[in-house]
């Protein structure tokens, strides 16, 4: 009797772990992610503030362990991002671990070395939380690393019929009135204060600048910017603006230089595009948009986008734009866009 119950346990076992296998391939294969962290670099004579943004592709199952790419994002030390142009990783053990290994370069040529490893807090319904580690090399100073991250998956959009296509490619974001006073705090504690009086008064938006937390659309997707604050805004985008970025010193610069003095292969201390916190990059400029107007523009080109008002930098808003062949809208966080 007692080897009759075993062996009804170790079968109930394997049956639950092969099911479990399969759910965590049909979860995660072929999938897109978004990966937002933040935390710090620690070198034998620095402490920086560092944040990861990443775009994660996967791809199929190899035993325990899929791949992934990394299409888009970046790794930040303080106000200095890195582009992601060659990192890539895995899941492992059922995505209780994962790794992301590679190199990613800022704007100025510099490059820097990532090996990140994460382990799975948590999951929820808005998505899972990992702890990693790691190292970075940056100009052969190494520095350990600690995030703590949340992974959203993206789900396909579904197709829309014929009569909605005219209006599913058109979303809505509002300049809320009161934007311009930088009613939300100056630093984290006051932000966190007023943040909790909002949701004590059943006021659930996180920004209180726009009308969405963040922007999920597909490219070539317009998006019309309503101003219902009492000022003029201008809605730009640029590189540069992670959360610890200073914009409120000023140093918002509207070009780079592309004249770069001989002998250089980056803009030197001192010059015109140096020492930016935020420096326009040309894909979105919306011009003035006056109080009670409109204005619509294009989401061209896939990636990641940082959105500030030159005028008002504490306004601040993430665009996360990802190509028809994954055809991807983010499932957790931010506000649904209106039509």
């Amino acid at each position: 009797m007692k080897t009759i119950v075993f062996m009804i346990v170790i079968f109930s076992m394997v049956i639950l772990g092969i099911l479990f296998n399969s759910a965590f391939a049909s979860h995660f294969t072929n999938s897109a992610f978004l990966t937002e962290g933040s935390g710090f670099a620690v070198s034998d004579d620095f402490i920086k503030f560092s944040e990861i943004d990443f775009g994660l592709v996967s791809k199929s199952m190899t035993g325990s362990r899929i791949n992934f790419s990394i299409d888009d994002g970046f790794v930040s030390l303080d106000t200095k991002e890195y582009d992601s142009t060659d990192l890539s990783g895995s899941f492992l053990r059922d995505g209780k671990f994962l790794r992301i290994i590679g190199k990613a370069e800022a704007s100025d040529g510099n490059q820097i070395d990532v090996r990140f490893f994460g382990r799975l807090i948590e999951d929820s319904t808005q998505g899972s939380v990992y702890s990693f580690t790691g190292k970075i090399t940056q100009n052969n100073v190494e520095y350990k690393v600690i995030y703590t991250s949340k992974i959203s998956e993206f789900i396909l959009e579904e197709k829309p019929t014929t009569s909605e296509k005219k209006t599913s490619q058109t979303k809505i974001l509002k300049i809320l009135q009161g934007a311009s006073t930088q009613s939300f705090g100056q630093n984290y504690i006051d932000a966190f204060e007023r943040y909790s009086q909002r949701v004590k008064t059943g006021q659930t938006t996180v920004s209180q600048y726009f009308s969405e937390d963040r922007i999920s659309v597909k490219p070539g997707t317009t998006i019309t910017i309503v101003n219902e604050d009492d000022v003029s805004h201008r809605i730009v985008s640029g590189s540069g603006g992670g959360t610890h970025s200073n914009f409120l010193s000023g140093n918002i610069c509207s070009e780079v230089r592309a004249d770069l003095p001989k002998g250089f292969s980056f803009v030197p201390e001192g010059s015109a595009g140096k020492d930016c916190e935020f420096t326009f990059d040309g894909r979105i400029n919306t011009g003035e948009i006056p109080s009670g107007k409109s204005v619509s523009v294009t989401f061209e080109e896939a990636g990641f986008y940082r959105l500030i008002d030159p005028d008002y930098p504490w306004m601040r808003l993430d665009g996360y734009i990802f190509p028809e062949s994954i055809s991807q809208v983010i499932k957790q966080g931010g506000n649904q866009f209106q039509n």
